[in-house]
């Protein structure tokens, strides 16, 4: 039980940085961007990375088209 609860606390903050590393890595978005992302994510753990998932997906779908 002790353990589900250090991931669950680590999980969150493991994804954010998952996701600036992503956001970071993609030469099209823009620094200022990338700045307001990891302010985001980071002062809105869980419901930064959500709303994070809904950009990037909605930002790749939009390539393809």
């Amino acid at each position: 039980m002790h353990i589900l609860l250090v991931v669950a606390a680590i999980l969150p903050f493991a994804l954010n940085v998952w996701a600036i590393v992503v956001t970071a890595r993609d030469r099209s978005v823009s620094p200022t961007t990338i700045v307001l992302w990891v302010i985001a994510l980071f002062a809105f753990p869980v419901i930064g990375v959500t709303i994070w998932a809904l950009w990037w997906n909605r930002k790749r779908n939009s390539r393809v088209a």
